[in-house]
């Protein structure tokens, strides 16, 4: 299952994607950065090599530390689009 939102921008100019000292992921659009979610729900996140994306492994359980069982990839876009991929089981391994 793919679902595809988009989110609000805020004022801060940013170029590309990346990530804040806030560990907020952020996406641009139109010279504004776009807060798309926090790296504390992630297991891990990587930067496309096009430096507009980024994907995160999302926590079953954002409380959880020791366990990795993932079923969502969200994938942040430029222009503030986020696309979620529920493949029905457990995500182990991927890449750009």
């Amino acid at each position: 299952m793919v679902a595809s939102i988009n989110l609000q921008t805020q004022d801060s100019v940013a170029s590309g994607a990346g990530f804040d000292a806030q560990g907020n992921i952020y996406v641009s659009s139109g010279g504004k950065r776009i807060v798309m979610g926090n790296t504390a729900r992630c297991w891990e996140t990587h930067g496309a090599p096009n430096r507009q994306t980024i994907a995160c492994l999302v926590k079953d359980d954002p409380q959880g530390e020791n366990s990795m069982p993932a079923h969502i990839l969200e994938i942040y876009l430029q222009g503030g689009v986020k696309r979620a991929i529920q493949p029905g089981g457990l995500i182990r391994e991927w890449h750009f």
